[in-house]
């Protein structure tokens, strides 16, 4: 029998944001592209397998995902990283309740895709990443899976350059540079994720597959800078983190909607 869970601690946040106006969308090319807000029921998806399941995230796994990120974070804009200028402005990123709601929407999916719109009255250009981690034995292990998926993304450095960092592509020439450029966002100061596990068989072999849906208060934008090089640090208006120096401390304003033109 399918394992239906409502998500009920947090529903109430969604109600926060009109998740059906369609305002909340139309930076998007296509102002009609549906908000996953938007009449969300909360329950798994109809098209998930038998087994599919929401897991609840604890405060310990919240920690973990803040925790990578933020050790990743710190290393590039500590210019830790070759080829990679330091950030002299990058926020500590924080937990958000309402981006969390809306990722756990897109992972109840258990579809691996990306929903068209994630906005909220606060985040103009929510971003988003994804990962799978499968196993033909046990469901690979929470904690686990969640620093193996969060690296994975920033092992994308790899083939990324400073100039995507100075001036996001349009093009990208097929490098998928996408998911490092989010964790390593400057402006991108909080961060909420959702997880469901389920067995994948549409291979033909039976994959015990768990799926991480993270949403982010601001998403890789063409033209934009991911972050302002420059001496570490050197634009933290409130001084830095004393867990990750490179960090502006957690009290740090920025606006995730900016843009320069």
């Amino acid at each position: 029998m399918k394992v239906i869970i409502i998500i009920s601690s947090i529903i109430a946040i969604s109600l926060a944001t009109d998740y059906c106006d369609p305002k909340i969308c139309t930076n998007k090319p296509n102002p009609t592209f549906p908000h996953i807000g938007c009449g969300a029921s909360g329950k798994l998806a109809s098209t998930c397998p038998s087994d599919g399941e929401y897991i609840e995230l604890t405060d310990e796994h919240k920690k973990i995902i803040l925790e990578e990120h933020n050790k990743l974070r710190n290393k590039i804009a500590n210019g830790e990283e070759s080829g990679f200028e330091p950030a002299k402005k990058m926020v500590t990123m924080k937990w958000n309740d309402e981006l969390a709601y809306l990722a756990n929407l897109n992972a109840l999916g258990c579809d691996f895709e990306h929903d068209k719109c994630r906005n909220t009255d606060d985040f103009a250009y929510a971003g988003q990443n994804l990962a799978v981690r499968s196993s033909t034995g046990d469901f690979p292990e929470t904690k686990k899976a969640l620093r193996d998926a969060i690296r994975d993304w920033y092992s994308e450095y790899e083939i990324s350059t400073q100039s995507d960092i100075d001036k996001y592509p349009l093009d990208t020439n097929g490098r998928m540079i996408g998911h490092f450029t989010q964790v390593v966002n400057g402006l991108a100061g909080e961060v909420g994720c959702g997880v469901t596990r389920y067995t994948d068989s549409s291979s033909g072999t039976a994959f015990k597959t768990f799926q991480l849906s993270c949403d982010y208060s601001r998403t890789n934008l063409v033209n934009q800078a991911i972050y302002a090089a420059g001496k570490t640090a050197s634009d933290c208006k409130t001084g830095t983190n004393p867990n990750y120096p490179a960090l502006c401390s957690e009290n740090e304003k920025v606006d995730p909607n900016y843009l320069k033109f």
